[in-house]
């Protein structure tokens, strides 16, 4: 009997999470064999240790995606679920701190706590929320506070959209004003700030719970943020 739809689709969006998972430790590792150890900046630090995360995070999705589509093992689903979400919270607030540093160097430690205060926030209400339950293959959560809509789906989205909003305009603002001083990391930076795009669209997706087949499509983003980020890091010259 020929596989299903559905079946191919969640197989799709698996392999999609596994390759974005390899290239974004690829890019971690490099970062930070070749180019951190040599310059001792932190900027380049906290870069790989975003590309680790993510790759920490992606392999915790691919998990999730998983049993809740294929094993059918909820309680597991949701178990990689939530270790999914709090290793995306670290990589936010790690990208973040990386766009302070080089923006705001002397004031990058308190506003990366600051940071953390507000991913901690999301990390809490997914983990305290109790309406917390699996439908299509999709983490969802209920009306907590009876308030008429899911205020955790409201809080994550607002807050992780915001934390992910915030790097990619700093990279960019920052490559347009040193264009002309330093042409070739202005152009590494526009290239990640492209890539934090990308990036942002396929995590807001994830976080709010696409249709199977628009989520598994959603989920390319994240191999093409990987492929701006590589090719910002290692191929441009």
């Amino acid at each position: 009997m020929a596989p299903s739809g559905e079946f191919v689709t969640n197989i799709i969006s698996i392999i999609t999470i596994f390759v974005a998972m390899v290239m974004a430790f690829i890019i971690g590792i490099k970062v930070y064999f070749q180019k951190y150890r040599q310059e001792k900046s932190t900027p380049l630090f906290l870069l790989s240790l975003f590309a680790l995360f993510v790759g920490i995070a992606l392999i915790f999705l691919g998990l999730e995606k998983y049993y809740l589509s294929v094993a059918k093992d909820q309680f597991l689903g949701i178990i990689f679920g939530g270790m999914a979400l709090v290793s995306s919270v670290i990589a936010l607030i790690t990208v973040d701190s990386f766009a302070f540093s080089i923006e705001f160097l002397e004031k990058f430690k308190i506003l990366t706590v600051i940071t953390s205060f507000f991913g901690a926030i999301i990390s809490g209400f997914w983990i305290l929320d109790p309406t917390r339950t699996v439908e299509n293959e999709e983490i969802i959560f209920g009306d907590w506070w009876s308030l008429g809509f899911p205020i955790t789906s409201l809080v994550i989205f607002l807050i992780s959209g915001i934390l992910a909003f915030i790097p990619s305009i700093i990279i960019l603002v920052y490559a347009k004003r040193n264009w002309k001083e330093d042409p070739l990391f202005s152009k590494q930076l526009l290239l990640l700030g492209i890539g934090a795009w990308a990036f942002l669209i396929a995590y807001v997706m994830e976080i709010v719970g696409l249709e199977p087949l628009l989520a598994s499509i959603m989920r390319f983003f994240f191999v093409v943020a990987a492929i701006f980020w590589y090719w910002a890091l290692f191929k441009l010259k």
